[in-house]
């Protein structure tokens, strides 16, 4: 859809994809940027003018806008800086002419009103640069010199504070200095979960924003409730978790959207620990006081004591919860899994659990397996008679223990290699090389035996076998392979080897190929 003029949503549920409204105007959003309103409403300004238009979610269509009365487009490298909503509602874009443009939503289908931004100073813009919201509610962007038709990314770059209530911008320092030597195409910036921002460049060194002040208290999560599900898994539910903007921004190349809830727990002696969050119910940000909620589940050997819950949103963190494993048996991370193998081949069924210190005893129906006291079992050489087994684990702690779920591992028969390319006939120049091969499948390791007339070649166990320098007297020989494993072998059919004489480009084997592929060739 990127040229079609059309749009796709991406359905986590199902891990699938569907079709979006079509744009409201034009074939292709390259080079836009995108803001995520608090109405859940997407706004984008249309490349490579000043027409701007909304995506409405609940009508899966996209509706004309208000028209931006300034020019953020530059009209060499047709670039755009980054876009953000911020904290009092209005969106807010960078351009890559140093012009800026102010979004006030209405809320609802009519159009928003646009007004011209304060100019980046200095003679700066934004030609494809990043920018992060942070804690303080202020935009951290990187900015370069104006693009010219000699130099679409100038350089270098500096970074400034933007502060939205004083609409105004403060030059702060660089990673490097007062300025960094690179363009602003190279870098990316993220929301990191301790509230600073992370800089990358285009080499390995990272580098650290520290904002100042304090976070937005009108960004801050809260935690209303936290209880255990029948998988033991946890469900969280509380406000603003998704934060109140999408976090760090670049624009159309990339993107580092943090607008979901990350849970943070840290233990008496202050070690810090994350657990993964899954099953939001929104990522709407700017939510006010409408209830959201994230499954999480703890990570394993996590120990069974107190600890200090908070959630995160692009950096800036909820009140802390009381949250324990104190008194709780093992909480199971990881169930064993269903297994399904080949006669004669290995097992292994893993568990994961939290609230260490852990003891694991594992169950071969239902029964205890001697010595099997590990997060992990295997069972050798299985056999047709062990389809159906049933493996568990009994984990425990101190306070108890808990009983994992059960595996069931399925044995099925195995067979001799299958070939699904066979080698093919070659006709090659005197003096040549050719070069035979075979494709096979096989539920157990494979192995190789080429032959010539019949006879084996030593050493030719690759799927490939190539012999150099063929000769007339070689013109009709054959080669075949034998593909085995544990359980039979199968033969290939015979590729027949044509030795010929004559002009090096009969055989057109330093053709150019011709494809359906966009390109030129002289």
């Amino acid at each position: 859809p990127a040229t079609s003029g059309g749009t796709v949503i991406y359905v986590a549920a199902s891990n699938t994809w569907i079709a979006g409204g079509g744009l409201f105007r034009g074939s292709y959003q390259d080079e836009a940027s995108w803001v995520k309103l608090a109405d859940d409403s997407i706004l984008t300004i249309d490349p490579f003018g000043s027409q701007s238009e909304r995506y409405i979610p609940s009508l899966n269509r996209w509706i004309d806008d208000a028209t931006v009365p300034i020019a953020l487009y530059d009209s060499f490298g047709f670039e755009l800086g980054a876009a953000f909503l911020l904290p009092a509602g209005r969106a807010f874009f960078l351009g890559a002419t140093g012009n800026t443009a102010l979004y006030t939503p209405s809320g609802n289908t009519n159009m928003g009103v646009w007004q011209a931004g304060p100019v980046i100073p200095n003679a700066q813009g934004t030609p494809d640069a990043p920018a992060a919201m942070m804690v303080n509610g202020k935009i951290l962007c990187a900015v370069s010199p104006v693009p010219t038709s000699a130099n679409h990314f100038p350089s270098p770059s500096s970074v400034y504070e933007f502060e939205p209530v004083a609409i105004a911008f403060t030059q702060v320092s660089g990673p490097t200095g007062s300025t960094y030597p690179g363009a602003t195409y190279v870098m990316r910036m993220l929301d990191l979960p301790d509230g600073t921002v992370l800089l990358a460049t285009s080499g390995s060194q990272l580098y650290v924003y520290q904002p100042g002040g304090l976070p937005l208290a009108a960004g801050q999560p809260a935690v209303s409730n936290i209880t255990q599900n029948a998988d033991q898994s946890f469900h969280i539910t509380g406000t603003l978790l998704n934060g109140i903007s999408e976090g760090a921004a670049y624009g159309d190349d990339v993107q580092m959207d943090s607008n979901y809830p990350l849970v943070r727990m840290i233990d008496g002696a202050g070690v810090v620990y994350y657990a993964r969050t899954y099953g939001w119910t929104s990522t709407s940000v700017m939510a006010s006081n409408r209830l959201v909620s994230s499954e999480f589940t703890l990570p394993a050997n996590l120990p069974a004591t107190n600890f200090s819950l908070v959630v995160i949103a692009n950096g800036n963190s909820s009140a802390p919860a009381s949250f324990s494993t104190a008194a709780s048996v093992p909480v199971m991370v990881t169930q064993p899994k269903n297994q399904a193998a080949v006669v004669g081949t290995s097992v292994t069924f893993t568990v994961a659990a939290a609230g260490t210190p852990l003891q694991y005893l594992w169950q071969h129906n239902g029964i205890p397996i001697a010595g099997a006291t590990a997060s992990s079992y295997t069972t050798n050489n299985v056999q047709i008679i062990n389809s159906g087994d049933v493996f568990g684990c009994l984990v425990s702690n101190f306070n108890g223990p808990t009983q994992s779920s059960n595996a069931v591992l399925t044995v099925v028969p195995g067979f001799p290699p299958g070939i699904t390319a066979q080698p093919t006939n070659q006709s090659v120049l005197v003096g040549g090389l050719a070069t035979v091969s075979v494709t096979a499948t096989s539920t157990a390791a494979i192995s190789y035996f080429w032959q010539r007339n019949g006879s084996v070649i030593a050493g030719a166990t690759s799927s490939t076998y190539s012999t150099n320098n063929v000769q007339l007297s070689d013109s009709g020989t054959f080669f075949r392979c034998v593909v085995s494993n544990i359980f039979g072998s199968t033969l290939s059919s015979n590729a027949v080897l044509t030795v010929v004489t004559g002009p090096s480009n009969d055989l057109c084997s330093t053709a150019f190929v011709v494809t359906t592929n966009n390109y030129a060739n002289a």
